[in-house]
């Protein structure tokens, strides 16, 4: 067996702890875990052991051995591994593996749903491994400011589950968004022929995104036309990702076929504090797009107080970046210019540490600003 021939591969027996525990993982097998039984039994390794973000109690409980793992819940000092910040707990590497009766077990030992390492929670790692029934479970247990994010990756994880292949004539159209040559017509074509409007490439972006890619607001009207979903994959922010001069256009476009103004990342941003510094620094005086977009955003029904997880807004979006045109327009339609991030952090504290306020030395925004708190 070569779970065997590693205890000679590794002279240390933290070492070889890990890589048994690695293997059973990739190789879906609990018989690498024998050995490793043994090994705390005789207290060769310790059952607090870590290395670098993982612990060794982490990678058995996503292997899903629930009877070493239940040995060595006996013999860990904290569930929870507080006193190493840095590390994935053993609750989210479960969340993420083969056992809900493992995820129960760490919670009925003490472990904390709601503890965030590395950028993510046990609620968020059960939702990325798409096990539905362990996201079920942590879902009550975990903090609602945490819900929503989760949610929006289990969706998606549902969702790419549920894709169908590729046919021939939709790999035409996503060949022919690449091309320079490429033009309503040839899109009409492929269309006719059979291609799927709502379909993903290998990268994961619809023929929606692709065309927004390309910056022309026709070619999105075709494909709108032909029943292109507008908030599939969220062809909006790719709107955002290109030539300043045509954003403007391709979101109209988008907007005015049904697009979502208030949709977000997982992490809570939306379009208008994307919008909100878009003109971020000294590119403020050459360009009055941000401004437009906001202002098209908002008449679109942006929400102007939504918030991301860390409690940032578009108002402090815009005064991080400077613009004090974009900062009026805001609390001229009614953003809250009272609220603070998850940091206590204010509008006026965010304009304070702008970058372009800093370098250009305009304190005009912040004159503004002080003048209204």
């Amino acid at each position: 067996m070569l779970w065997k021939n590693m205890t000679k591969l590794f002279r240390n027996s933290f070492d070889l702890a890990f890589n048994l525990a690695f293997l059973a993982i990739e190789t879906e097998s609990l018989e690498p875990l024998q050995k490793l039984r043994e090994m705390i039994v005789e207290k060769e390794v310790d059952a607090n052991a870590w290395v670098d973000e993982i612990t060794l109690l982490g990678k058995v409980a996503e292997a899903g051995d629930q009877e070493l793992v239940s040995l060595m819940l006996g013999l860990v000092d904290d569930v929870n591994f507080r006193k190493v910040e840095r590390v994935v707990t053993p609750l989210m590497d479960a969340a993420g593996g083969q056992s809900i009766e493992i995820v129960r077990l760490l919670i009925d030992y003490g472990s904390d749903p709601n503890i965030v390492r590395e950028g993510t929670f046990a609620l968020e790692c059960a939702a990325q491994a798409g096990r539905d029934d362990i996201f079920e479970f942590l879902l009550p247990l975990t903090h609602q400011d945490f819900h929503k994010s989760a949610k929006r990756i289990m969706d998606s994880i549902k969702e790419k589950s549920s894709r169908e292949p590729l046919n021939k004539d939709t790999l035409e159209l996503f060949e022919l968004l690449r091309r320079s040559d490429v033009s309503k017509i040839k899109i009409v074509k492929a269309i006719s022929k059979g291609a799927n409007v709502n379909a993903y490439d290998d990268s994961d972006c619809t023929i929606l995104m692709r065309a927004c890619d390309r910056c022309s607001a026709d070619i999105i009207q075709v494909l709108l036309k032909a029943g292109a979903d507008p908030n599939l994959g969220q062809p909006i922010f790719r709107a955002f990702s290109y030539n300043k001069y045509y954003v403007l256009d391709v979101t109209k476009t988008l907007v005015h076929s049904g697009a979502n103004v208030n949709t977000a990342y997982h992490d809570g941003v939306c379009p208008l504090m994307i919008a909100s510094h878009y003109n971020t620094g000294f590119r403020i005086k050459a360009f009055k797009v941000g401004y437009d977009l906001c202002d098209f955003l908002i008449s679109s029904g942006a929400n102007l107080n939504q918030t991301t997880q860390d409690g940032c807004t578009s108002l402090m979006f815009a005064a991080r970046s400077g613009d004090i045109q974009i900062v009026k327009l805001l609390i001229e339609k009614g953003a809250n210019v009272n609220l603070r991030d998850n940091k206590g952090m204010s509008v006026l504290d965010y304009a304070k540490t702008s970058f372009y306020v800093k370098e250009s030395g305009d304190t005009n925004l912040i004159q503004f600003l002080e003048s209204i708190y």
